[in-house]
C-alpha cells in the first residue's frame, strides 16, 4: 500500500513561540513594541471609524490600492513598487519563495532575524550566516567571499537586530553594485528604520536587484495588525503578487493603518522622541556602572560593569516587567566576544528613562 509522502525537511525545523509575562503598558519590554498606549482621545477617534461590515465582510481590493497609495506617497515613490501583507516577515517568507529554490542558498547575519534561516528551511534553501566581529562590526565583504553558485540572494537588516548596527547609504550602495554584478538580490530588513539615521529607499531607482521590506509593528505600534509591506521593481510585485494570500490584511487592520499614516505628523514625533530617550537612557546607564550596547532601533542591552546583573534582574522581577534574557529567546541574549551570559534585553519607549523601575535600576 503507497504511504502517504510528507516533505522531510520540514520535520526537524524548530520553531519558538515564547509566553507572554505581560502586555500592560510600560512593562512590555520584550518585544520591540511601543511600550506606551496612544492618547485615549487619538484611539477613541479611530474606534468610531468601525463598522460592522469590518468584521463581517472582506476586505476589499479598493482598500488594499488604498492603502499602497498611502504608503507610496509618505515614502515618496511609485505605487506600484509596493507590496504589502501580513507583517513584514510574510513578506519576507515570499520574497524567499520567489526568488529561491529547493537546493539554493542565501547569506544572512548571525544573530539577527530568526525567521530568515526557518523559512529557509522550509523551502529548502540554506542559510550561510556571517558572524559579527569582536566588536559588534558586520562585514559585508565576508558575505560577498561566501558567496558561491547557488547563491540567489542576501539578507540584510539595516539597522540589524538585536545589535542595532546600521551601514551607510555608500556601504549599502556599494555592497549591491557588487551583488548586481553577480546577479544576487539584496533583501534590506528595515524593520526599525524609523530609529535609524534613515532608509536605503532612494536607491531603488539605481538597482532593480534591490528590495527592500518593511513593518508597522515596530516604530508604527501596531504590532497585532499584522501589516508590512515592501518596496521593489515591478517586475518582483509581480512576482509576490501571485503567491499572496487572497485576502492577507483585515478591514480593521486597513483602517487603522491608514489612520496611522494620516495622522503621520504626530507619529514621526513620537519616534524622534523614542531615539532621543533611547539615547538619554544609554547616558545614564553608562554613568551609572553599567556596560551597554548601543543600537539604532528601540531596544538596547545593559549589563553591570561590576556585578552578574542581578539587582537590575531583580528590580524588573519585582515590577513584572516582561525583558529577554539568556538563551529562552527567539534570539539568544548573548553579546558577541563578550563572555558573560546574563546580558538584559530591553525594548526602548518612551520617556523610559522616567519609569520608577529604570530609576531604581540606575541607582541600585
Amino acid at each position: 500500500m503507497k504511504q502517504l509522502t510528507l516533505n522531510h525537511w520540514l520535520i526537524n525545523i524548530k520553531r519558538i513561540r515564547l509566553f507572554r509575562k505581560t502586555k500592560k503598558t510600560n512593562l512590555r519590554l520584550d518585544m520591540a513594541e511601543r511600550l506606551d498606549d496612544f492618547s485615549y482621545i487619538f484611539f477613541n477617534n479611530f474606534l468610531k471609524k468601525i463598522k460592522q461590515e469590518d468584521l463581517i465582510t472582506y476586505p476589499s481590493y479598493q482598500e488594499y490600492l488604498e492603502l499602497i497609495k498611502l504608503i507610496a506617497k509618505y515614502n515618496h515613490c511609485n505605487y506600484k513598487k509596493v507590496y504589502i501583507d501580513s507583517g513584514s516577515d510574510a513578506c519576507i517568507k515570499n520574497v524567499i519563495q520567489c526568488l529561491c529554490e529547493k537546493g539554493s542558498n542565501f547569506i544572512s547575519s548571525t544573530p539577527s532575524f530568526p525567521m530568515y534561516s526557518i523559512y529557509a528551511q522550509s523551502f529548502g534553501v540554506k542559510s550561510t550566516n556571517i558572524q559579527y566581529n569582536d566588536d559588534l562590526s558586520l562585514p559585508l565583504l565576508s558575505f560577498l567571499k561566501s558567496i558561491n553558485r547557488k547563491t540567489r540572494m542576501v539578507i540584510l537588516a539595516n539597522p540589524n537586530s538585536p545589535y542595532g548596527d546600521y551601514k551607510s547609504i555608500k556601504e549599502i550602495k556599494d555592497f549591491t553594485r557588487e551583488l548586481k554584478k553577480k546577479n544576487i538580490f539584496l533583501l534590506l530588513d528595515e524593520a526599525y528604520v524609523e530609529f535609524s539615521p534613515g532608509s536605503m529607499i532612494k536607491l531603488l531607482n539605481q538597482f532593480d536587484n534591490l528590495i527592500i521590506s518593511r513593518t508597522f509593528s515596530k516604530a508604527w505600534g501596531a504590532a497585532g495588525c499584522r501589516v508590512g509591506y515592501i518596496f521593489a521593481s515591478e517586475k518582483i510585485i509581480k512576482l509576490l503578487m501571485n503567491v499572496q494570500l487572497t485576502f492577507p490584511i483585515s478591514c480593521i487592520s486597513i483602517k487603522f493603518i491608514k489612520y496611522l499614516l494620516q495622522n503621520s505628523k504626530k507619529l514621526n514625533e513620537h519616534f524622534k522622541q523614542v531615539k532621543n530617550d533611547r539615547d538619554k537612557l544609554c547616558d545614564l546607564l553608562e554613568n551609572n556602572g553599567y556596560d551597554v550596547v548601543r543600537s539604532h532601533i528601540n531596544s538596547i542591552h545593559f549589563h553591570q560593569k561590576k556585578g552578574n546583573n542581578d539587582k537590575p534582574l531583580r528590580i524588573l522581577n519585582k515590577y513584572g516587567v516582561a525583558f529577554k534574557k539568556g538563551s529562552k529567546t527567539g534570539t539568544p541574549i548573548n553579546v558577541t566576544g563578550d563572555k558573560r551570559k546574563t546580558w538584559i534585553r530591553i525594548s526602548i519607549g518612551k520617556n523610559i528613562q522616567k519609569i520608577n523601575y529604570i530609576k531604581e535600576i540606575l541607582n541600585c
